[in-house]
C-alpha cells in the first residue's frame, strides 16, 4: 500500500493554502484601507483646523483695518476708503488668504421686528413692522404680497401660534411634505428666510442689499456716506417718509467725494 498522497488530497491542500492567502490579502487590503482612511481623516482635520484659524485671522485683520479707518477718518467712514476697494492679503503655511471688506450696516435688520425676550412675546414691534411694509413696497412688491411677507416674518418671530391675517404659523408649516414648526425667536441668518412662507428666491433677490440679520432687536443706523444708490429707499423708510425716494437717491448720487459733513 502506497504512502503517497492522492491527487485529490493535494488539490484540497492547495485550495486551503490559496484560501488562506486570499483571506490574508483581504485582511491586508482592509488594514491598508483603514490606515489610509485614518491618515485621510487626520489630514482633513488638520486642514480644517488651519482653515478655521485662517478665517479667524481674516476676521481679526478686518477688525484691525476697520479700526484704522475709523481713526484716520475721525469716525467718518467713507465708501471710497481704499481699504474697501483693495483686498487685504496675508499668507499662512498652507493658504494665501484674500479678505475683502464691504459696508454691511446700511440695511433693515429683520430682527428689529422682535419685541420682548425670545420666545416669550406674542407681539412684534409695530413701528418696525410698518417700516418693513414700506420697504417691501419700495422694492416693487404689491400690497398683498408685501402684507403676506411681513405677516409671515412676524409670525415666525413671535412666540405664539396665532397667525396674523396673511401670515403663517406652525399649523401651516405642519401641513407641508417636510413639516416643521415656526421659530418663535430671532433669525440667526438670512438663509432662514428659505423656511418662511412667501420668501422665494425671487423675493430674496429683490430684497438683496436692503435687508440683513443682526443678533439684536435694534435697527441699524444708516451711514449717508456709504449708502449705495440702490439702497436709497432705506433713507425714505428709516430716516423720514417726508423724503421721497427720488430725493433720497439724489442725496446718494450727488454726495461729495469727501462725503456729507452731517445729516443737515
Amino acid at each position: 500500500m502506497s504512502n503517497r498522497p492522492r491527487r485529490s488530497e493535494n488539490g484540497a491542500a492547495l485550495l486551503s493554502v490559496l484560501m488562506i492567502v486570499a483571506a490574508m490579502a483581504v485582511a491586508a487590503i482592509t488594514a491598508l484601507d483603514a490606515l489610509a482612511r485614518t491618515v485621510g481623516v487626520s489630514r482633513a482635520g488638520q486642514f480644517r483646523a488651519e482653515a478655521i484659524w485662517a478665517v479667524r485671522s481674516a476676521e481679526a485683520l478686518g477688525a484691525s483695518v476697520l479700526s484704522e479707518i475709523v481713526v484716520q477718518t475721525s469716525g467718518r467712514v467713507l465708501l471710497n476708503a481704499p481699504q474697501f476697494s483693495q483686498p487685504q492679503v496675508f499668507t499662512t503655511p498652507r493658504f494665501n488668504v484674500s479678505a475683502s471688506m464691504k459696508i454691511g450696516g446700511n440695511c433693515f435688520n429683520l430682527n428689529a421686528l422682535s419685541i420682548g425676550d425670545d420666545g416669550e412675546s406674542d407681539a412684534v414691534n409695530e413701528e418696525q413692522y410698518e417700516n418693513y411694509m414700506a420697504l417691501l413696497r419700495t422694492a416693487g412688491l404689491f400690497e398683498g404680497e408685501a402684507q403676506k411677507l411681513a405677516d409671515s416674518l412676524a409670525d415666525w418671530l413671535d412666540g405664539d401660534d396665532i397667525s396674523r391675517p396673511s401670515g403663517a404659523e406652525s399649523s401651516f408649516y405642519g401641513t407641508l411634505d417636510v413639516s416643521y414648526r415656526s421659530s418663535g425667536q430671532m433669525l440667526e441668518n438670512l438663509s432662514e428666510l428659505n423656511a418662511i412662507s412667501g420668501y422665494s428666491l425671487e423675493v430674496q433677490e429683490r430684497l438683496q442689499g436692503l435687508i440683513c440679520v443682526y443678533p439684536t432687536k435694534n435697527q441699524n443706523k444708516l451711514n449717508l456716506n456709504t449708502l449705495m444708490p440702490e439702497q436709497a429707499s432705506l433713507l425714505h423708510v428709516l430716516f423720514s417718509r417726508e423724503l421721497s425716494e427720488e430725493s433720497a437717491r439724489g442725496i446718494v448720487e450727488l454726495r461729495p467725494v469727501t462725503g456729507w459733513l452731517n445729516t443737515e
